[in-house]
């Protein structure tokens, strides 16, 4: 029957979600593909079209068990996906389906052993450090995404940017001090309860790691006046 089956043009979503796939998790089945040029007639028919709801509801089913390597490769191709299917979304639509990942437990950790959802954390979670360097206590206590998600694409590709800018939108955060400082470190000193349950070397680790962070300021705060004295 039309309503039956489904109609879908992204080569990368077919290629991930198998006839199988498809039939066992959405009782679909996919169109000869001689059958595409009559693409209005099989919708007015009630050929179904494939968008984000869809993926969101094969991604809940497939991705609750333990992490392994292999899982993470499908989920990035996933996430490549379900970018495309936002952009073709009004800002108002798509923010509803962003919100609605939040809650999905797929997202892998570099410190854990099984999915999260972003939406249970009440820390920031952030991306890999690139540009800086950071002790091992204070990485070690930071939540991070883990890198895996992309690192099977080429550097600067197109899925591998893709994939990285949905993980912005959902909230996921570039590492830069300013940042760790103000979502991570102040609301820990801030708040008694949390600072109390860390160990005592992670709290010695933060002091000291601002106070490196401060003077380096002020090292370059005496080496842009001297510049500027030399001026005159």
């Amino acid at each position: 029957m039309p309503n039956e089956c489904v109609l879908i043009h992204d080569l990368t979503i077919k290629e991930i979600l198998t006839p199988e796939l498809l039939y066992n998790h959405l009782n679909l089945y996919y169109l000869k593909d001689d059958l595409y040029e009559h693409e209005k007639q099989l919708y007015e028919l009630g050929v179904h079209r494939l968008g984000h709801n869809e993926l969101i509801d094969v991604i809940k089913r497939m991705f609750t068990s333990e992490i392994t390597f292999e899982n993470k490769r499908i989920l990035s191709k996933w996430f490549s996906c379900l970018y495309r299917c936002l952009n073709e979304l009004s800002l108002i639509d798509e923010e509803k389906v962003l919100k609605h990942i939040q809650l999905l437990k797929i997202f892998p950790l570099k410190t854990k052993q099984e999915f999260i959802s972003l939406n249970n954390i009440n820390q920031t979670i952030f991306f890999p450090s690139v540009n800086i360097r950071l002790g091992k206590l204070i990485e070690n206590d930071l939540l991070i995404i883990d890198e895996e998600l992309w690192m099977n694409f080429e550097e600067n590709s197109k899925e591998r940017i893709q994939i990285q800018t949905l993980l912005e939108r959902l909230g996921i955060q570039r590492l830069t001090h300013k940042v760790i400082c103000e979502q991570h470190i102040f609301p820990i000193f801030e708040n008694e309860q949390i600072w109390k349950e860390k160990p005592a070397e992670i709290l010695v680790a933060y002091v000291m790691y601002i106070f490196d962070l401060w003077s380096k300021q002020v090292r370059l705060e005496k080496l842009r006046n001297t510049k500027h004295f030399k001026c005159y």
